[in-house]
């Protein structure tokens, strides 16, 4: 963190939290009344320490990369489901609408949002076209991203064993 607020740009809100752990990992001080980073999920962390290892010691700029690269991955993945349900046009609309959403504007910080997103609709096309160990995968990869997706991987490892799922439905 720097004295000036022009270069912690990147560093609002929850971001701070996220570089914390990916700068001096968990900590509790004990006292339940404060603010702590173990309420956080660890994998947007471990991402951002590792990309911003690989571009020169940033973990701040390698958690806005995580997020930006998520984020192009998850509209690609947001394409192609739409696209087989409603056909080109219309996934492109919706791509659109996702991206230009005023809440859109977290998927441009160095948040979980992007990575979750990507997760989430990753589990859907991969579940939809019977990958259910690669759907179950990433959903179990989902539940160290955020704490509100807890269980993503559990609906993708209990239809591998339906019997729908079975039966090729």
């Amino acid at each position: 963190m720097a004295a000036d607020p022009v270069r912690n740009l990147l560093a609002r809100w929850d971001s701070f939290w996220y570089l914390d752990i990916a700068l001096r990992g968990y900590h509790w001080n004990g006292n339940p009344l404060e603010q702590q980073n173990v309420v956080f999920f660890p994998l947007f962390p471990v991402m951002m320490r590792g990309v911003g290892a690989a571009v020169g010691g940033h973990p701040l700029l390698g958690g806005l990369l995580v997020s930006l690269a998520a984020f192009l991955l998850a509209l690609t993945y947001f394409w192609r489901w739409t696209a087989d349900r409603l056909g080109p046009d219309a996934a492109t609309g919706a791509v659109w609408l996702l991206s230009t959403f005023p809440l859109a504007l977290f998927f441009s910080a160095a948040y979980t949002e992007s990575l979750f997103l990507l997760i989430v609709v990753a589990v859907c096309y991969h579940a939809e076209r019977h990958q259910f160990a690669r759907s179950a995968a990433l959903g179990f990869l989902g539940d160290s991203s955020v704490r509100t997706d807890c269980c993503c991987g559990s609906p993708s490892a209990g239809w591998y064993g339906s019997p729908i799922a079975i039966a090729g439905g």
